[in-house]
């Protein structure tokens, strides 16, 4: 029953995740592969060798055959393809390994490093600043090098969705709101133009994402809605209702399960609309 279930959400998401082993198998929809913990680096200390092919053998060996891992910025979005290219091209290990597939895009707290520049205010003594949006031809460019970016990874088979993008709320010291709503225009048209679908971050902002998602699902969606995720969700069952209006799966995590309210909104979501990952 799981294979069957994680298999239909999976091709919905990307046909080239589909498995067809008969074999009971798992698919982490959502981990970060980047953190320097792989690296075996913690706050900036080195403590232990590289252990990423261990950790990922030990996933496969537990029954984890995909894992899509998720990038935060342009920068993240080539290293991950990189990185995603080297384990395909390791001829040391095994031929039974788990498959990594990406995504390219700019996480919302991160908005402000690509489309805006950084104006420090001097004229005050708090450590404050503004943000200037880039102009029309800067954010056109910028757009383009994420088309060019997703697209050849997809033609690759490696990158199977735009983000993750969507908006945070609940950190706006890292970026504000029109940052992050510029931001995310910006990759929802990048969605639009490569077909791939969106891996989506809400934090405190359901209403204000479910608005700007309605706005673009004329060109977001196919027959059945706007395909992609929202991420660690942990709003209300009310706001995760209007995100599957629009065609959207639930992914959950433990972040999303940390009060009692959270794990009554889980237990609500159709488990035909739910989504694991482990964000790990």
């Amino acid at each position: 029953m799981l294979h069957r279930f994680t298999t239909k959400i999976i091709r919905h998401i990307s046909p080239s995740l589909a498995m067809s082993s008969s074999t009971l198998s798992y698919i982490d929809a959502g981990a970060n592969l980047l953190d320097s913990m792989y690296q075996g680096k913690y706050h900036s200390k080195q403590r232990h060798e590289p252990d990423l092919d261990i950790v990922l053998q030990r996933a496969y060996d537990k029954g984890v055959s995909k894992i899509v891992s998720l990038a935060g910025t342009i920068k993240e979005s080539e290293e991950l393809t990189e990185l995603i290219c080297k384990l395909d091209s390791r001829d040391d290990v095994s031929s039974d390994k788990v498959q990594v597939f990406g995504t390219v895009g700019v996480h919302p707290t991160r908005c402000g490093e690509v489309f805006a520049n950084k104006i420090d205010d001097s004229s005050t003594d708090d450590d404050t600043s503004t943000w200037m949006p880039k102009t029309e031809s800067q954010l056109n460019e910028i757009k383009q090098q994420l088309i060019d970016l997703a697209t050849k990874g997809k033609e690759s088979g490696n990158v199977v969705a735009i983000g993750e993008c969507g908006l945070d709320y609940a950190r706006l010291q890292f970026c504000p709101k029109d940052i992050q709503q510029l931001g995310l225009r910006c990759q929802l048209e990048v969605a639009a133009s490569t077909n791939l679908p969106l891996y989506l971050h809400n934090r405190e902002s359901g209403d204000d994402l479910y608005e700007m998602l309605s706005e673009y699902k004329e060109k977001l969606s196919d027959d059945e809605g706007i395909r992609g995720i929202v991420h660690s969700f942990d709003e209300s069952i009310d706001i995760a209702k209007q995100f599957m209006s629009l065609g959207l799966y639930i992914g959950i995590n433990g972040c999303s399960l940390k009060t009692e309210e959270n794990l009554s909104v889980a237990k609500q979501i159709p488990l035909d609309r739910l989504i694991l990952e482990t964000d790990w």
